[in-house]
């Protein structure tokens, strides 16, 4: 139905605009995972709260209001893949950690074509998931190492110049 000619991947980039996530002074949940707790996840959450953290997650219910406020509270954001095949992970969930300044641990899932986005994450073989976890939380600061993230990926991928690329070679006026 589209033209192939006019689409195109878009790539993760930062803009001031994304970054509406308001950071408490003190952050009470350790790792959110904004999504549902599917049966690959569960092991790991659970472990995580066996080991005494405070771990929260969320389903597609959750308003945004309330979303951004949990968001506001972590230390670190959770990306796991959903099922053992996911090749793929969370631009979203990335995009939202690195802009608003909160560390992702994301499954790597080695494709050549997000691998830029580890980059900007905390990247992490299912296997040492958990490990990779509690050294974050006992061993550096989430808080440092989150906008150390931020700060890398606002000078290194902003937004704008990623769309205006991308309108050049393509050829298209936005307006």
């Amino acid at each position: 139905i589209v033209d192939p000619e006019k689409c195109s991947l878009l790539s993760l980039g930062y803009s001031a605009r994304f970054k509406n996530i308001p950071l408490q002074p003190e952050r009470d949940i350790d790792f959110y995972l904004p999504g549902l707790a599917y049966p690959r996840r569960r092991p790991i959450l659970q472990k995580l709260s066996d080991l005494g953290y405070n771990v929260r997650s969320s389903d597609l219910k959750t308003p945004a209001y309330i979303f951004r406020s949990l968001m506001g509270r972590s230390k670190a954001i959770l990306e796991i893949g959903r099922f053992d095949n996911t090749s793929t992970p969370s631009t979203v969930r990335i995009c939202i950690g690195a802009t608003n300044s909160i560390p992702v641990l994301a499954e790597n899932f080695k494709g050549p074509d997000f691998d830029y986005m580890y980059d900007y994450t905390i990247a992490v073989d299912f296997d040492s998931y958990v490990g990779r976890c509690v050294d974050l939380m006992e061993r550096e600061d989430p808080i440092a190492t989150g906008k150390a993230l931020h700060d890398k990926f606002a000078a290194e991928r902003p937004f704008k110049a990623i769309l205006d690329a991308l309108l050049a070679e393509k050829r298209l006026d936005p307006f």
